[in-house]
């Protein structure tokens, strides 16, 4: 059912979001937003494979027979037997477990509150991050060689994808709880078709799509250097009535407001000592 209403502080206004898999850019006419999702949550994960190696000490310490030479388990049917520092061990490890999604949870309310704080219309882009969860299933080799022994070797690509990163910083959940704090106000979130929008790709001074390497963060937008993630979040926030595609005269008029306010951010993240290369290029 619909919870008693609190006193929640939702402006009215259009908000973009370009929500990655571990980071999440926003973008409003008052301010913007760049950071990681759930930022500590490592911690939880030193302290889970902490216990996870205990355990698997004690485990082989209290079965040896099950065990050849090179530590490999033996087949057939096996008995373990589990020592009382085992059982304790795995019950901190279901606790540990538990504290890290309260965690994530608490970092992903509290974003909303401040992401609902910028607007009521709020604007993403539909990921499928189900399948990015996946591995590859087809077994590529990489088209750059290298040398080993005077000899190119063409090496196999990585199947994996992002599944410990979904599993650490849940995107989808965040969107999900604005999208349920929306529906208490009898609004809801827009969620646009990312292959027909096209935010990472286009170029509102040009009117163009331009195709982007994913390592390339920075973007050159009327002959100004602007971060993709937050370019993106202005790109969704400036969409037309349809939301199918960025209006380009918003766009053209909204633009100097978005670099100033992108300028100061930036300058702040840096004097805070706030970065990653792969995430926000800096």
């Amino acid at each position: 059912g619909i919870p008693p209403k609190k006193n929640r502080i939702i402006s009215q206004g259009k908000v973009g979001i370009d929500i990655g898999v571990s980071t999440v850019a926003v973008c409003s006419d008052t301010a913007l937003i760049l950071e990681k999702l759930a930022p500590d949550v490592r911690r939880y994960n030193r302290k889970i494979a902490s216990i996870q190696r205990y355990m698997d000490r004690s485990k082989r310490h209290s079965n040896p027979q099950y065990y050849d030479p090179a530590g490999r388990i033996k087949k057939g049917k096996k008995h373990w037997i589990y020592s009382n520092g085992y059982r304790k061990a795995h019950r901190q490890l279901k606790s540990t477990y538990a504290s890290k999604a309260l965690y994530i949870q608490n970092c992903h309310e509290q974003l909303s509150n401040r992401i609902l704080e910028l607007g009521d219309e709020v604007v993403v882009e539909h990921m499928n991050f189900k399948g990015l969860q996946k591995k590859a299933k087809k077994t590529e080799r990489k088209s750059t060689p290298i040398m080993i022994k005077g000899k190119p070797v063409y090496p196999y690509k990585r199947k994996k994808r992002f599944g410990k990163s979904l599993n650490d910083r849940a995107p989808a959940s965040l969107i999900s709880i604005i999208d349920r704090k929306l529906h208490y106000e009898e609004k809801e979130i827009h969620k646009v078709n990312p292959m027909k929008y096209r935010a990472s790709q286009y170029h509102h001074d040009t009117n163009e799509y331009v195709k982007h390497k994913l390592h390339e963060r920075w973007k050159t937008i009327e002959g100004h250097q602007v971060q993709r993630d937050l370019y993106s979040g202005f790109l969704l926030m400036n969409c037309n009535d349809t939301y199918r595609q960025p209006d380009q005269s918003t766009c053209l008029k909204q633009f100097s407001s978005f670099l100033s306010m992108h300028t100061d951010l930036i300058q702040n993240m840096k004097n805070q000592h706030i970065s990653c290369r792969a995430c926000f290029g800096f």
